[in-house]
């Protein structure tokens, strides 16, 4: 009888033991679903500087109330199709300053060449006329003379092809520094083209000699000309 006593003692402190583990369990679930959340998007992947970012690099995630930067993107829209100035470690949140619009992009070269364009460079040193007086933003047409069998001809190759940078100004406000200190048969311009017109200034540069035509700031006709030969000056 003594030891029966004793297992129905140790029976109770045993149900009391769960009821109030039990307690304290419900107790703990029950405050931590009162901490408020709050969603910020974050890298759903590793992602490297100068990234094109798809819907498949990011991802919404919850954060409690306080922990999410106030600089932080709330949507996916508010990073897709943007491109990364830093890289990006998977899991961090995506703050408005490591990401930029194609409107809003950083200060190089790189980030001010157009869709579907490339950057290429030119010594103007065999570029006369209006060299000296061109900017970043300033459009020109491509003028080339090439000598054909017994005659020169003269042709446009290129129309409407805007200037990137001329020397290492990216500004369109702000004066060449070469232009300061050196003379306009020195400077180098940078032009946007795609990659079959890169291909013909490319051409024209090493075999023949170039002039750039500036065009006036609203015009965008461009025209059909046709090659200009020798002969033609005594027509």
């Amino acid at each position: 009888m003594k030891n029966k006593g004793i297992y129905i003692i140790a029976l109770l402190f045993g149900l009391l033991t769960s009821y109030f583990l039990y307690e304290f369990l419900a107790k703990v679930e029950k405050d931590t679903t009162k901490i408020e959340m709050e969603t910020v998007v974050v890298a759903a992947q590793d992602v490297p500087t100068h990234t094109l970012l798809t819907r498949e690099m990011v991802k919404l995630q919850k954060v409690p109330v306080g922990s999410a930067h106030p600089h932080a993107l709330r949507q996916p829209e508010e990073a897709v199709g943007k491109i990364t100035i830093i890289p990006l470690i998977a899991g961090e949140q995506l703050l408005q300053e490591k990401v930029a619009g194609k409107d809003n992009l950083g200060s190089g070269l790189a980030f001010k060449i157009p869709e579907g364009k490339r950057a290429l460079s030119i010594q103007t040193s065999a570029i006369r006329g209006v060299a000296g007086f061109l900017k970043p933003g300033d459009r020109v047409d491509v003028l080339c003379v090439m000598e054909t069998g017994e005659t020169s001809e003269s042709m446009v190759i290129l129309q409407d092809i805007e200037i990137l940078a001329a020397g290492a100004n990216l500004d369109p406000h702000r004066e060449s520094e070469e232009q300061d200190t050196k003379s306009e048969n020195n400077q180098t311009l940078t032009l946007a083209v795609t990659v079959e017109e890169a291909q013909a200034l490319f051409l024209a540069d090493v075999r023949g000699d170039i002039r750039l035509i500036l065009r006036g700031p609203a015009e965008e006709q461009t025209v059909e000309a046709k090659a200009f030969q020798m002969k033609d000056l005594f027509d």
